[in-house]
């Protein structure tokens, strides 16, 4: 087959140089290179049999330009800058990269569970300037025990949850969408009622997709207990910021650990970052060098597979509808 028969697959943006070179060497596709950007995708896409996406925004009108595309395929696994109805009435399939970076964002809510527990931003900054006495008058916690609420128990909350456990903490899950046999494989206790859970929790663990409205807000901050935390590695409109900020300053809660905020990147004025019992990353906790290269695997063999007429893996699709449409 010459090269000009062969179908474009478009690399949006950078990947890990694994990735990359998975593209490049591929002798079946045309790989193209293109800037992480709007005005680029908008230039090539047209062409495009495949797409690799990271950030930019991907519209309607841009894939009413591009009659070839067979797939669009996520680095990562949200889906928040893609039109997935549009494409799953296209018959496209959007594709994700699975449980690739799963335990990586597991292994993090660990970290911010630690770091709000020990206060570990304020004895930090303590320590670099020498002031010995905060580790005498600064108030820390120990996991071990401690009541741990997981809500939304996908790969991610199930990776969470042995390793949790292994700190000795008490497991319980509030995932309507479980199948009840799953909570005793999980060895956890499971809550039917999020409300009802929420006195109960002194850690509270936020794994679920965007829902487009908080899932903890001022009443339900109001229902933990004194001194509880509240961690968020999964979309940060899941929280009602102010009402947050509002139970953290007046001492209700411990602390809280944010890998998102509902505005990103963040303002680096934003009311939670400065406080001293938030701990935040920018949105860091599916990327180590093990999850990147992992992802960026993943998401190019995607993209190469079915841009070549292969069938998706169904474990990968995120719009399982796509089918019926194309088969329409």
């Amino acid at each position: 087959m010459n090269d000009a028969a062969k179908p474009l697959v478009l690399l949006c943006g950078k990947l890990h140089p694994a990735g990359m070179q998975l593209l490049r060497e591929d002798e079946r596709i045309r790989p193209r290179f293109i800037d992480d950007s709007e005005a680029a995708l908008e230039e090539h896409l047209p062409e495009a049999a495949g797409l690799v996406l990271r950030l930019t925004r991907l519209t309607e009108a841009m894939l009413e330009r591009a009659p070839q595309l067979k797939v669009v395929s996520r680095h990562g696994v949200g889906c928040d800058n893609v039109p997935v109805d549009y494409l799953t009435r296209r018959g496209i399939p959007v594709m994700t990269t699975g449980d690739a970076n799963s335990l990586t964002v597991a292994e993090h809510a660990i970290l911010l569970m630690l770091a709000v527990a020990r206060q570990l931003r304020t004895l930090d900054a303590a320590a670099r300037v020498g002031n010995w006495q905060a580790r005498s008058t600064t108030p820390t916690f120990e996991l071990d025990g401690r009541r741990l609420l997981i809500v939304g128990c996908g790969r991610i909350g199930r990776l969470l949850v042995p390793r949790a456990q292994a700190l000795g903490m008490q497991v319980s899950v509030y995932d309507p969408h479980l199948p009840a046999a799953e909570f005793d494989k999980l060895g956890v206790k499971r809550q039917d009622d999020l409300d009802t859970a929420l006195p109960h929790a002194d850690v509270v663990s936020l794994h679920l997709p965007s829902l487009g409205k908080a899932v903890l807000g001022a009443k339900q901050l109001a229902a933990l207990p004194a001194g509880a935390a509240v961690i968020n590695v999964a979309r940060g409109d899941l929280i009602d910021e102010q009402a947050l900020h509002a139970a953290l300053t007046a001492g209700k809660l411990a602390g809280a650990g944010l890998d998102v905020l509902a505005q990103e990147p963040f303002d680096p004025q934003h009311p939670l970052l400065q406080l001293d019992n938030v701990v935040v990353s920018p949105h860091s906790a599916a990327l180590t060098r093990d999850s990147l290269q992992r992802m960026g695997i993943t998401c190019v063999r995607n993209a190469i597979e079915v841009a070549c007429g292969a069938r998706p893996d169904p474990a990968l699709v995120f719009n399982p509808g796509w089918d019926a449409a194309a088969s329409a």
